[in-house]
């Protein structure tokens, strides 16, 4: 096959890997309904039983209160740029008990219309309203033909992890619950949207903002820890860091690790490099 011929087959894989992983969007409500709490979970209680159209108003109305002549800003961590967008819709809702509401959402560019993103608003109880915790991209506006059209970014964030696995193993659900464990630790941290770390090596602070925490989700078998690696980017700058992770899911204490420059793309869903005490000490090599 020629090489030009190759470049419209390679997209058509890549649209209908988008494609495939928004039909078991659709379908998610149904799949996370009723998911355990654990250790991590946002410690707030509840004053009142949420519902899917409460977190749909919530939702609209945070979007609202942080819009100007209509235009909504945020920050992308992916890209560390400012979009600028314009509702469109509330896409589908998401509740998982214990962790909070999902509201996924559609806006527009507001520079260009036909670019659309859907973004992820994590939402938790507090007392008789909900919180905002943060806001994600989850699909993103990429070129096809003469038009546009989102796809899914990966890796996913955890909160999409648990309706697409499904396992016998008692162990299975772990991984997510480890993640966000640790998503949480990192957002109540921050203070102006920033999560302060000391380099080891260097002795300097760092002033990073999270992109995302990564797969695998590795346990000790000597004390039962976990060790899981998360990508930042320094603040106001396009260097990228590595962040090891501790989570000793007992006590319910979270502990940074290693602290490294990253040499691969937020793309590569690779964890840090692990340290070889790790490796020896490993119960599972991947929990995922």
């Amino acid at each position: 096959m020629e090489p030009n011929m190759l470049r419209p087959v390679a997209f058509a894989v890549f649209l209908l890997c988008g494609l495939c992983l928004s039909r078991w969007e659709a379908r998610a409500a149904d799949n996370v309904a009723d998911v355990a709490p654990h250790s991590g979970a946002p410690a707030a209680v509840p004053s009142k039983e949420f519902t899917e159209d409460d977190a749909t108003e919530a939702v609209k109305a945070i979007i609202a209160q942080n819009s100007k002549d209509g235009v909504f800003r945020m920050k992308d961590s992916w890209t560390g740029t400012d979009l600028a967008l314009v509702f469109d819709e509330v896409r589908l809702v998401r509740g998982m008990q214990g962790f909070g509401w999902f509201p996924n959402v559609v806006f527009h560019e507001q520079a260009d219309p036909e670019k659309q993103y859907a973004l992820d608003f994590w939402l938790v109880p507090d007392g008789d309203h909900l919180k905002l915790m943060d806001v994600r991209v989850q699909k993103e506006p990429q070129p096809y033909g003469q038009s546009w059209v989102m796809i899914t970014r990966i890796p996913l964030a955890w909160w999409w992890l648990p309706t697409i696995q499904r396992s016998s193993r008692p162990d299975a659900g772990l991984n997510w619950h480890i993640m966000s464990s640790i998503y949480t630790y990192v957002l109540n941290q921050q203070k102006d949207g920033v999560y302060w770390v000391k380099d080891q090596k260097t002795g300097k602070d760092l002033s990073l903002e999270l992109i995302e925490v990564l797969q695998p989700v590795r346990q000790l078998k000597s004390d039962g820890r976990y060790f899981v690696c998360s990508v930042f980017r320094e603040a106001g700058k396009d260097a990228l860091y590595d962040v090891d992770f501790w989570v000793d899911q007992k006590s319910g204490s979270v502990s940074v690790g290693a602290v490294e420059p990253r040499k691969m793309s937020i793309q590569e869903n690779s964890a840090c490099e692990v340290p070889a005490s790790v490796l020896t000490d490993l119960y599972f090599d991947t929990l995922r």
